[in-house]
């Protein structure tokens, strides 16, 4: 099911499978802002991360011993969620644990995901609950994808990343190369231009950055400006090797890395923690001018 929120800048739809953001229709362009599935490119639109980002090696991991099963960026992406609240400039979508989840994921939990408008603004908000009796392993993140150029008689080249301010960030190289992350030239210490052979190494994952990244165009005021503080770890990314027609910006807490080898959650890789009974929140703020 498709749920519409709305205020008088922005109308905004989500879907209850994977609580995916499918279309962000800006009033101010008159026009869709989020990437529409295109089978050449990607069929997806806005992923959430849950409850990992990325992926282990051989997708899978061990907890307490015992090898489960992890396909890339967790399940929650390809999951049914149920509605939690509606109201006409917000909604909140729920995953409990079940049969399916358990068996690749040995706890529960409650998982809230929330989308608000504040203006031009789309805050999306993860709340993750400790539900069962013992540590919950679990990390959170997202994906979306913006139509690159976004206005008429722009090509790609046309536009470059932001990150608002002077930073040093570093990449990854392969999340389970082994490799360390490494300093990452910007132009001013600020600014990537965008071509497409920038993401033939399947996207560039940095740390070290501003919190804030923005894609704008040398040619008009389009932009899309992405604040996420709470997030060490961002991704700019389409598919290598192709000419697609869009960009996503991916704020993750933890990247998987563990030197090439099936991880033990508990000992060898990156994850976030909640006592049972602990909430856990985090936001990222998407603006569309």
């Amino acid at each position: 099911m498709i749920y519409t929120i709305e205020n008088e800048q922005l109308k905004v739809s989500v879907s209850d499978f994977g609580a995916e953001l499918v279309s962000v229709y800006s009033k101010d362009r008159a026009s869709e802002c989020m990437w529409q599935p295109d089978v050449r490119y990607w069929d997806r639109q806005a992923p959430i991360l849950f409850p990992v980002c990325g992926r282990f090696v051989d997708l899978k991991y061990y907890y307490e011993g015992k090898p489960y099963d992890m396909e890339c960026h967790g399940f929650a992406w390809n999951t049914e969620f149920k509605l939690g609240e509606l109201t006409s400039d917000s909604v909140t979508l729920v995953l409990t644990e079940n049969d399916k989840t358990l068996k690749g994921y040995p706890f529960k939990f409650k998982y809230e995901v929330i989308y608000s408008l504040d203006g031009n603004v789309v805050k999306n908000e993860f709340r993750v609950t400790n539900t069962d009796s013992k540590k919950l392993y679990f990390s959170v993140g997202g994906h979306p994808g913006f139509s690159v150029p976004m206005a008429e008689g722009e090509e790609f080249e046309d536009y470059y990343v932001d990150f608002g301010k002077e930073c040093h960030p570093e990449i990854i190289h392969g999340f389970n190369s082994g490799r360390d992350f490494e300093p990452y030239p910007v132009q001013d210490d600020r600014y990537i231009p965008l071509t497409h052979p920038l993401f033939d190494e399947d996207g560039v994952f940095l740390r070290n950055t501003s919190g804030f990244i923005a894609i704008r165009s040398r040619k008009s005021n389009r932009a899309v400006e992405v604040s996420y503080h709470g997030f060490p770890y961002v991704g700019i990314w389409h598919w290598p090797f192709t000419d697609a027609p869009y960009v996503c910006i991916e704020p993750w807490y933890t990247v998987p890395r563990s030197n090439g080898k099936v991880p033990n959650v508990e000992t060898d890789v990156e994850m976030l923690t909640l006592e049972p009974n602990g909430i856990y929140t985090n936001f990222f703020d998407v603006k569309f001018i």
